[in-house]
């Protein structure tokens, strides 16, 4: 039978990868969740990160609205996709030395977004209090399964 300190010793050197995998995941059902969020699918509005709805739910311009209807673009809501580069290419997972953010995944992304938020004067690219509270969820789930299969590899459970 395996004892407390070849588990511990196994556990250590896997906490790294432990953290690492759970991360990935996490931020990654992030990310699907703010898309999800801001660039509604089905017919109906983007939210910012308050869950109000972009341009406080006022339509576009007319102006814009044309140039929407000339490229063949729905003009009932906003929506946040004329081209569907910022949906489809623009927010991702950047791994830094310290972990993951979740961010634009270059500069002319970011400006895009961030234009976009400061036209709107709305948070629309970060997480809503409830998808960071999700994401932790998420990590914990995830890291601590490890920790408990580990433990029952040791025959602990």
């Amino acid at each position: 039978m395996a004892t407390i300190s070849q588990f511990y010793e196994v556990l250590s050197a896997n906490i790294p990868v432990y953290i690492e995998n759970a991360l990935e995941r996490a931020g990654s059902d992030l990310v699907a969740d703010l898309k999800a969020r801001a660039f509604p699918s089905t017919a109906g509005e983007g939210k910012d990160a308050n869950g109000i709805a972009l341009k406080q739910g006022r339509a576009y311009t007319p102006a814009y609205a044309k140039r929407r209807e000339e490229k063949g673009r729905q003009t009932g809501y906003v929506d946040l996709q004329f081209t569907g580069n910022l949906f489809s290419n623009g927010i991702g997972e950047n791994k830094t030395k310290t972990g993951y953010v979740i961010d634009f995944t270059n500069n002319r992304f970011a400006e895009i977004g961030r234009g976009l938020e400061e036209r709107y004067d709305q948070v629309i690219f970060a997480a809503s209090t409830d998808e960071a509270e999700k994401t932790f969820d998420t990590f914990e789930f995830l890291f601590f399964g490890h920790v408990e299969k580990l433990s029952k590899e040791f025959g602990f459970r």
